[in-house]
């Protein structure tokens, strides 16, 4: 298989926030670009937040094609900085290659997730999952999503929604991703609550 060509951030976005640090070849937590850190620009006051799938092989010094399209979509609607955001964290160019869940990882990816909504007040992110392909993001979709309402933390998304119901992928191949219009937000849901099922095995 040939060796891809390295991509690049556009001037001024290149990741300013990453977690975990140092950076670990197998899971990514949190990337983004907001400012007041390494970079010296100025903190940002209203990064877009973005919950995407799960991550591939971009980091603090080579951008992907699902990041450089969120990057630009926080330009196009007047952020002053992105944050990109997983169901789960676990690496892999293509979500059918992961490994089964992980609750240790997934509740660290969860803590991480705690750490962006907290610092950064955030009350909505947006949705850019595209339809599980498999138990394991399906499993990390059924938890996070509620506890992010639980949060008090709306996902939205822009345009219609994939016929599953889930928000569209940036690199869908079916229809263009829009960042345009009016705001679709999904609806509230009932928690999977981890524990929960944790305590049933006991009985």
């Amino acid at each position: 298989m040939p060796a891809r060509s390295p991509l690049r951030y556009p001037p001024g976005q290149q990741p300013d926030l990453w977690r975990p640090d140092p950076e670990h070849p197998d899971h990514r937590f949190v990337l983004g670009r907001v400012g007041g850190g390494v970079t010296g620009a100025a903190a940002a006051a209203n990064p877009l937040v973005t919950v995407a799938m799960n991550p591939s092989y971009a980091g603090r010094s080579e951008a992907d094609r699902t990041v450089l399209r969120l990057v630009a979509a926080s330009e196009a609607l007047g952020h002053d900085g992105w944050i990109l955001l997983n169901l789960y964290p676990e690496r892999a160019t293509s979500p059918r290659d992961l490994r089964p869940f992980d609750e240790g990882l997934w509740r660290a990816n969860l803590a991480a997730i705690d750490e962006v909504l907290q610092r950064f007040d955030v009350r909505e992110v947006l949705g850019a999952w595209g339809n599980p392909p498999n138990a394991t993001i399906r499993r990390a979709r059924a938890l996070l999503v509620p506890a992010l309402a639980e949060r008090g933390v709306r996902v939205f998304c822009f345009g219609e929604l994939t016929a599953q119901g889930e928000p569209r992928h940036p690199m869908q191949r079916t229809s263009a991703w829009r960042v345009d219009g009016e705001r679709r937000y999904l609806a509230r849901q009932p928690p999977a609550d981890i524990d929960r099922r944790r305590r049933s095995t006991r009985r």
